[in-house]
């Protein structure tokens, strides 16, 4: 190859998109109860901007929008299973595992 082509990077810098660590947002934003049956409620110290759950296959099955500090999410139709409900806020993006029994 030609040096004038050649492409490097010097650094990498990874940053974590969806899971806060431990006193992080993941610590400031609640849902529970976990497991649940019908429905379960999402407490956040910052104002809520989006909420979407995902089936274990990764199919969006559930999306809210502009939900204030405290939603509660009727999920009843939904089968029993493993389920990743991704909360965006104005300071960042967690995800949580819930279990719907």
């Amino acid at each position: 190859s030609e040096p004038a082509n050649d492409r490097f990077c010097d650094s990498v810098s990874v940053l974590p998109t969806g899971l806060a660590g431990r006193g992080g947002l993941e610590a400031i934003i609640r849902i529970f109860p976990n497991p649940f049956t019908s429905s379960f409620t999402i407490q956040s110290e910052y104002e809520i901007k989006e909420v979407k759950v995902f089936n274990a296959l990764g199919v969006l099955v559930r999306s809210e929008t502009d939900l204030g500090k405290e939603t509660v999410l009727e999920l009843e139709e939904l089968n029993p299973g493993i389920y990743f409900v991704r909360v965006e806020t104005e300071k960042g993006v967690v995800t949580k595992k819930l279990i719907k029994q």
